[in-house]
């Protein structure tokens, strides 16, 4: 009301006249500016405010002489949902300032935020003059499963919000914040960060005004020392300003001249009225302003809508139908610096005026830094070539989980326990591309790389690996992920957990076994069985596909029980307490390597004894159990393993990786130790007493150069010329008869997995007189070998065959087995039959009882 009369108040009969003032540049919260803009309404003042953003103060009919140099909340809620879909936050909760900011604001929000299918836990507000409710919405936050909060807050309320999360250490959620408190200096404190850090949210764009810095020294001096740099020319009675005065009372002294965002809307908001005026007093460089034009507020109104200008900083200014702006935003997150400082890194970009789904951009280059690479992950053994393929191998088998108590950033999952058998494997797919590259009639002019990379037999460390593998050959390459991986195809992984982890992402091989398990169960008539599995899909699907291949039969199971796949030894003892209780003598194990090995040990040192196990391929041909001492507990273990093969060069190939070859590979060093007990490496952490590297490599590592008959090796070397007869296939494609849309072939210098992928599935060769393909679920030929541990002249454990399971054969027909080679449990000639006749009673009274009580 008082701008609205002159500069001096007077005694007056009436209230006449027109406005004094011909525009009002404010107020700062919608809700103050709500009041002032249907108080100046009626006089038809414009009001431009420079930072209240509620969408009801677009309504021309309700507010039609407000303008604002900051867009609407319409876009910033909108843009809100987009940016928490965007991060995959589909469970957030939800809090708001209780004023027309933050309630229109979250309506919004919420709306979008169900349109991008995004579910809200909560969604709480209060206001600054109400501790009730904010202790309310604290103690919600606290219960809420939903880590990710959507803070719709003003200054002030997102200020008390902090103090009550502080004070009661509610820390580790994400919050995603609006322009009202996102780059708010007053809310870094030193425990701030705690709760605030890494915050993400939209903040008004900064801009460089020229001048402003001498300005504001100017003022500031004046202000501050009481002085005059005018030289006598101010109308005020002050002394001139000194050259020099004492700053150290001032140390508080806290103008910022760096964050320019609200700043220069309000400098934006002057000139539009500037602009306005000039317009209308239509102004020229050559004969000035008409003077004699009578200005009034309404036409005022009228010039700003048509407004349309560029300020010194090259931001364009001009209003939309609704007296805003155009959403500009800058995305900011909360990041602390080297010298443990915050700052508000911008990290990307959003301009409503491109096109939808052009809205978001990322940082220029100069501010790429924000985005780095905080973790490598280096793989085994890298080759460049036209083409590369992945490899992901279990080459350690059990791992060391960091301690996660969320005081630091925990480092990765160490990887212990090497696997010579393994590295076996990785070395078979480099001979196998090796070969193919200096083959002159598969892929003749291409060659093939490789990338292999060490899943730690863990399931999380294999999809780490398998996200490594979809990159380039560096890490560091480039530092933003753009383009298509050059990776076609994957080999591995060995153990069905991780592969199930890492086929979401790279569909690798599967290998039935559970039909011919059970078949060898009815063979021998053992009827009350125990199973044991791993922690992991692997395990789980396995003993459920065991279970519905024994319905119908007289087979029982008398317990089932679980391995850690983190190994538990507490856990491990009650297993075995089971075994040992339980009447059942045949156990099944469905578990990988890695878990069996520390499992074993303990099994050995309980001294138990007289159980027949019957093993899965996974660890039926594990060289580590092959040990003398085993032999008194594993004895007559039988089990399917994958089909033998014979690759000729495997064994000189092994060779030929030592420690002179590669003398900064740890994993060769690994290899050493494992193999010699000593470390070739003079910089390895490891206590193995030092060697030199030029040991040979014997077949008494039968870990490692047991190459008579590769198994699992043969798997990896077929898998990798699959791939290359594909590959063959795809680029001898000629046009007009390819097998893609019209009849199109794929490009040599733009090949995508997907096309490979068909050629995979038509693919048919022979490799050591084996013919190779593939069925529709991408799966070989079930062919197995019946395995049978035996004592050997040794004394150690031997792998002997003792029959097949063949696919191919009809229904019943698939299993062959030569009994009288078969050395069973406690060096028995015959297989066990003890309390078959009373398990199988018992087996069909729990039977009928089930169906009895259905």
């Amino acid at each position: 009301m008082a701008l609205m009369n002159g500069d001096e108040w007077t005694a007056g009969k009436s209230c006449y006249g027109q406005s004094a003032v011909h525009a009002i540049i404010g107020e700062s919260e919608s809700s103050s500016t709500i009041v002032l803009s249907r108080t100046t309404g009626p006089f038809k003042i414009p009001v431009i405010s420079h930072s209240a953003t509620c969408e009801c103060l677009s309504s021309r009919k309700e507010y039609p002489s407000f303008f604002r140099t900051i867009a609407s909340d319409l876009y910033q809620s909108r843009a809100l949902a987009q940016l928490v879909k965007h991060f995959g936050w589909t469970w957030v909760g939800a809090v708001n300032s209780d004023s027309d900011y933050g309630n229109n604001g979250m309506a919004i929000f919420l709306t979008a935020a169900q349109e991008e299918g995004v579910c809200i836990e909560y969604t709480e507000k209060f206001h600054r003059a109400e501790p009730e409710k904010l202790m309310k919405v604290v103690e919600v936050i606290r219960k809420s499963t939903a880590q990710v909060i959507v803070g719709f807050l003003a200054h002030v309320e997102m200020n008390n919000l902090l103090e009550q999360l502080s004070l009661h250490n509610i820390t580790g959620r994400q919050f995603v914040g609006v322009e009202a408190w996102i780059t708010a200096d007053s809310l870094v404190t030193p425990t701030s960060f705690s709760v605030l850090g890494g915050s993400l949210g939209f903040a008004v764009q900064k801009a460089n005004i020229s001048g402003l810095d001498d300005f504001l020294i100017k003022d500031f001096w004046e202000r501050e020392f009481k002085c005059n740099e005018r030289n006598g020319d101010s109308m005020t009675e002050t002394a001139p300003c000194k050259e020099n005065h004492d700053l150290i009372e001032l140390k508080d002294y806290n103008d910022d001249v760096t964050e320019l965002r609200y700043s220069a809307n309000i400098y934006k908001a002057i000139y539009a009225v500037a602009y306005s005026l000039h317009s209308m007093l239509k102004c020229s460089n050559s004969q000035g302003c008409d003077k004699s034009v009578k200005v009034t507020p309404w036409q005022v109104v009228e010039s700003l809508k048509q407004v349309n200008f560029t300020i010194k900083n090259g931001d364009q200014v001009w209003f939309d139908s609704t007296g805003a702006a155009v959403a500009r935003y800058e995305v900011v997150n909360w990041q602390r610096g080297s010298d443990g400082s915050v700052h508000f890194k911008p990290v990307g970009y959003y301009d409503a005026s491109l096109p939808p789904g052009q809205n978001f951009t990322s940082p220029a280059p100069s501010v790429a830094e924000v985005c780095t690479l905080r973790n490598s992950f280096k793989p085994a053994f890298v080759s460049k070539g036209d083409y590369v393929i992945g490899g992901i191998f279990p080459l350690h088998y059990n791992q060391e989980m960091p301690d996660l108590n969320c005081t630091y950033k925990p480092p990765p999952v160490k990887c212990n326990g090497f696997d010579p058998r393994a590295f076996r494997w990785a070395q078979t797919m480099r001979l196998a591309v090796d070969e193919i590259n200096q083959s002159s009639e598969l892929l003749p002019n291409y060659t093939l790389g490789y990338k292999i990379f060490d899943s730690c037999a863990y399931p999380l460390t294999g999809q780490r690996a398998a996200l490594a593998v979809l990159n380039s050959l560096s890490e560091d390459d480039s530092p933003t992920c753009s383009g298509a991986s050059p990776l076609l195809a994957v080999i591995g992984e060995s153990g069905s957990a991780q592969s199930i982890v890492v086929s979401r992402i790279l569909q690798p091989f599967r290998i039935p076994m559970v039909k011919a398990i059970a078949q060898l169960l009815v063979r021998f008539n053992w009827t009350w069985v125990g199973l044991v599995r791993g922690d992991h899909e692997y395990g789980r699907f396995a003993v459920q596909g065991l279970m519905r291949e024994l319905q119908g039969t007289r087979v029982c199971v008398a317990y089932q029980e679980m391995i850690p796949l983190l190994y538990n030894r507490q856990r491990a003892l009650e297993i075995m307490q089971v075994m040992r209780s339980s009447l059942a003598k045949v156990v099944v194990v469905f578990s990988a390597e890695g878990e069996m090995t520390p499992f074993l040990r303990d099994y050995m040192m309980q001294n138990i004894t007289g159980i027949q196990w019957v093993a899965s391929e996974a660890w039926v041909t594990a060289s580590v159990f092959t040990g003398s001492e085993y032999y008194p507990y594993l004895g007559g273990t039988i089990g399917f393993g994958i089909r033998k093969g014979h690759i000729s060069r495997l064994s000189d190939y092994l060779q030929t990786v030592n420690p002179t070859r590669y003398p900064n590979n740890l994993l060769v060093g690994e290899l050493w130790e494992a193999l010699y007990g000593c470390s070739p490496f003079s910089t390895s952490i490891s206590q193995a007493p030092p060697c030199t590297g030029q040991e040979s490599l014997l077949e008494q590592h039968s870990a490692y150069m047991n190459t008579s008959s590769p198994r699992v090796a043969y798997n990896v070397y077929k898998a990798v010329y699959a791939i290359a007869h594909s590959l063959h296939n795809l680029l001898i494609c000629r046009p007009g008869s390819g097998p893609f849309q019209h009849n199109s072939c794929a490009q040599s210098n733009n090949i995508h997995p997907w096309q490979l992928q068909y050629y995979l599935q038509e693919v048919t060769f022979n490799i050591a007189g084996e013919e190779v393909d593939f069925d529709l679920k991408g799966d070989s030929i079930p062919y197995y070998d019946i395995i049978n541990w035996q004592r050997g002249t040794g004394g150690n454990i031997e792998f002997v065959n003792v029959g097949l399971f063949d696919g191919t054969k009809p229904d019943g027909e698939e299993l062959v087995i030569q009994e009288d080679r078969i050395m069973w449990t406690g060096h028995q000639s015959e297989a066990s039959c003890s309390h078959c006749v009373f398990t199988f009673i018992r087996c069909q009274l729990l039977k009928f009882c089930r169906l009895r009580w259905r």
